[in-house]
């Protein structure tokens, strides 16, 4: 009895691997770890071979019987389905699916390694179940609008404006590649939830600072956490950006971070300044402390000493073991939620350095990596203009140090007896 939609989608994994049958040899086949795979078991040439048609919910029951019917008019043919330029083969390489994958390769060279997981991720999650296995030239503008609607309902917008962009340059890809002849995603624009307006991320004025430190130093937290704060205050990056810090990106004067970490995807380079030097170091002690401690645990357990050099830290380990959330959860915890976030100390800089009248645009920008890759003219130059950074950096951080001085050094305020009588 051939497959129903609901029997693939409830099919729930067993301690082996097994198979549902939905006819003429097509199975879905589904394993242990809960993956389900549309196969096809036949012989050509004297050979027993197996074709997987690609995974379910990706490619949806209808779309795997195509394919199945096309294979069997390849083997009815005499010829091979797996092989290259059948029209099996025609039929699979035109999906969106298939499409999506050739237009990922060739964008992923423009974009940062966290960007194009971000997008790939999007399109896979929210494009594939609908649309993945559709003949590209087949899907029509209210295909995709159902597909785009259905990611609306769950309450992201943001989201789902995006994947429609998305969808627009892979069909533009395919129109390019004479995949695909028109391309639906231009046409459902105006049928789209408007994007709510964004907030600015809140943040606090420099004289804010010296508060801001006295609440960091009296909140109950682990100190790498505190330093990564005081760090973010004083180096303008993005928290991703310094807690996945490598420690081969640090130099003796400088942060050195490679475009795949960036949200531009450029290389940066931070010039470091005495305090920010001195709070790397202290960051890395600690990670070197860390890595020890478990070098010791797993030595007491195999009763062997640790290795020499057990607390080196190689070049691609993380200084900070904070994971995502963390700094501003410490944020919250000092009472500041809504008054100040992670983000928000690019903007206190900036305007500080801003008013301050000192330093010119350009070199506050470059700073902040405010360098968008389409938008760069001629060849991009990492260290432009690092003499008025390095200058700028270290204006920037003798005021952070002194605001910081201020708010350990200023006076807790005595409790006076009548404070009882007043209550």
């Amino acid at each position: 009895m051939p497959l129903t939609h609901a029997q693939c989608l409830t099919a729930q994994p067993a301690a082996k691997a097994y198979r549902l049958k939905d006819g003429d040899g097509l199975v879905l086949n589904v394993r242990p770890s809960g993956s389900k795979s549309w196969q096809f078991g036949f012989r050509h040439d004297g050979r027993t071979q197996t074709l997987t048609y690609g995974s379910f919910p990706d490619l949806g029951l209808a779309a795997a019987r195509r394919l199945h019917q096309a294979a069997q008019a390849e083997i009815a043919a005499g010829r091979n389905p797996k092989t290259a330029n059948t029209a099996y083969a025609g039929l699979a390489a035109n999906s969106f699916a298939a499409v999506a994958r050739d237009w990922f390769k060739i964008q992923r060279e423009n974009w940062s390694r966290g960007h194009a997981t971000r997008v790939w991720e999007r399109v896979e999650k929210d494009l594939f179940p609908a649309l993945g296995h559709r003949p590209i030239d087949e899907i029509n503008p209210p295909e995709l609008l159902a597909a785009i609607r259905a990611i609306e309902e769950r309450g992201v917008i943001e989201t789902a404006r995006r994947c429609n962009q998305y969808a627009g340059s892979i069909f533009a890809f395919g129109i390019a590649e004479g995949r695909a002849v028109s391309n639906p995603a231009p046409q459902i624009v105006k049928a789209l939830r408007k994007t709510p307006r964004k907030r600015q991320q809140p943040w606090i004025n420099e004289s804010a600072l010296p508060s801001f430190f006295r609440s960091l130093e009296m909140t109950h937290a682990h100190e790498h956490s505190k330093i990564a704060i005081r760090l973010l205050t004083r180096v303008f990056l993005r928290d991703t950006e310094l807690v996945e810090l490598r420690f081969g990106e640090i130099e003796e004067d400088f942060i050195r971070i490679p475009a795949s970490r960036m949200k531009n995807g450029l290389d940066h380079v931070v010039p470091l300044t005495n305090s920010t030097r001195a709070l790397l170091d202290r960051a890395v002690a600690l990670a070197r402390e860390r890595r020890l401690a478990n070098a010791r645990g797993r030595a007491a357990m195999s009763g062997k000493p640790p290795p020499p050099g057990a607390a080196d830290l190689l070049p691609e380990d993380r200084v900070f073991k904070i994971v995502r959330g963390t700094l501003i959860q410490l944020i919250y915890k000092m009472g500041y939620k809504g008054k100040c976030s992670v983000h928000g100390f690019r903007s206190t800089a900036s305007t500080a350095m801003n008013e301050s009248g000192l330093w010119r645009p350009d070199v506050i920008e470059r700073q902040l990596a405010h360098v968008e890759l389409n938008k760069i003219r001629g060849a991009y130059n990492a260290a432009e203009y690092l003499a008025e950074r390095r200058a700028m950096m270290q204006w920037w951080s003798d005021r952070v140090d002194a605001y910081e001085a201020e708010g350990l050094n200023a006076p807790s305020r005595k409790r006076d007896p009548l404070d009882d009588l007043l209550g």
